[in-house]
């Protein structure tokens, strides 16, 4: 319990995305966001919470969620000027044959089946 709340209480002041707005109980807990991918309500709680936020909104402890052309160039684009952007290897999964892949990673850490399939 002391854990949890120390957790929580880091998150929403020390944490590195503390800066970004969104609802302080979002940026303390992972449990709304679980509960919003279980229910279906992603979409329209991001939503809501871009109009009432704005374009760069917190949604987790460890997560924002972006809107405008911007961010979409800026995480997904590659420029001949420009640094690469490092992904997550968390979430996407490290190039095997040197080129980049687009398929992410299942929970256990395996390559989704569907990009193995490819």
């Amino acid at each position: 319990m002391v854990y949890s709340v120390s957790q929580a209480i880091y998150n929403i002041t020390l944490h590195p995305l503390a800066k970004f707005p969104g609802p302080r109980w979002r940026g303390a807990f992972y449990f709304p966001f679980f509960h919003e991918i279980w229910t279906g309500d992603v979409v329209s709680n991001w939503h809501m919470l871009h109009e009432k936020y704005g374009k760069i909104v917190r949604i987790s402890p460890t997560c924002l969620s972006f809107t405008g052309p911007d961010a979409w160039k800026d995480i997904y684009g590659q420029a001949a000027n420009k640094r690469s952007f490092v992904k997550d290897p968390d979430v996407y999964a490290p190039p095997t044959d040197g080129v980049a892949d687009i398929g992410c990673k299942s929970l256990d850490g395996a390559e989704d089946a569907e990009s193995d399939s490819m």
